[in-house]
């Protein structure tokens, strides 16, 4: 993973997409999968449009990483 982050090419002031939680809600979910099977348990994400972007990931990732 970490020779994956240190290959991409960061994006907007904060890293962007550099974590790659972007694509179809199954990808973003594996891909959270993987960053939970490295001891990660925090996320700070970023939506925009905020509030439709808020409620499009609570109704099709969450329910996946359960």
């Amino acid at each position: 993973m970490h020779k994956y982050l240190s290959e991409v090419k960061k994006v907007g002031t904060n890293g962007g997409t550099v974590a790659g939680l972007v694509g179809t809600p199954e990808q973003i979910a594996e891909r959270m999968h993987e960053f939970e099977s490295l001891g990660i348990e925090t996320f700070l994400l970023q939506f925009h449009p905020t509030l439709e972007e808020i409620e499009r990931f609570s109704s099709e990732v969450i329910p996946l990483l359960k």
